[in-house]
């Protein structure tokens, strides 16, 4: 965020930092890739004046012997 000197002020950039859990038997590459593709359609992201960036985390959940 960048402020002036007049006490008005405006965010430069935004990083959204977003932590997923899926399944032990889901594809960690494909849910990344998914993640991607739902920021670049984002309307919320896509109407900011300023970059968004995204940095994921996704956690895969170890698989259980059924």
């Amino acid at each position: 965020m960048v402020e002036e000197a007049s006490g008005a002020g405006q965010f430069t950039s935004v990083t959204l930092r977003p932590r997923v859990t899926i399944s032990g038997h889901s594809d960690e590459a494909l849910a990344l890739d998914l993640h991607h593709r739902a920021h670049e359609m984002c309307f919320i992201a896509r109407s900011m004046n300023f970059p968004v960036e995204n940095e994921p985390t996704i956690t895969v959940e170890s698989a259980t012997a059924d």
